[in-house]
């Protein structure tokens, strides 16, 4: 038995455009709502010019929570000012690398890629041998 697509009414597109700007509901939250795949949503923001990043889903460590926002104002200006790693922000704070990226990207910073760290790697050692 074939199923259908499930389409969305002008006045349902208006709503989950409306709700994703400026509640910043995710699709998979507006597609349970509007009893849609996920799909669904994605595709008509993306059609709107949207661009849905894929996100994961971060479990803190237990240690994390030992974080205090001070802290996550230290780690931020490490990462992002002092160009420090993930891996050396955990060691300083001795919790989780994951529990540095979580709380990174609680405060919408942008994770490095591999590319990215690799090259400030590369800088640092770089100007240590200039010195």
């Amino acid at each position: 038995m074939r199923q259908y697509r499930t389409k969305l009414t002008q006045e349902q597109q208006d709503e989950i455009y409306t709700k994703h700007i400026t509640n910043g509901l995710s699709p998979n939250q507006l597609a349970t709502e509007y009893g849609v795949d996920h799909s669904t949503i994605r595709s008509f923001l993306k059609h709107k010019g949207i661009i849905i990043t894929e996100t994961k889903r971060f479990r803190p460590s237990p240690l994390s929570s030992t974080i205090s926002n001070d802290d996550d104002l230290k780690m931020v200006k490490l990462y992002t000012e002092d160009k420090l790693n993930i891996s050396e922000i955990s060691s300083m704070f001795k919790v989780s690398t994951n529990a540095v990226k979580h709380r990174l990207i609680q405060n919408n910073i942008q994770i490095r890629t591999l590319a990215e760290t690799k090259k400030i790697y590369f800088e640092k050692v770089k100007q240590s041998k200039s010195i």
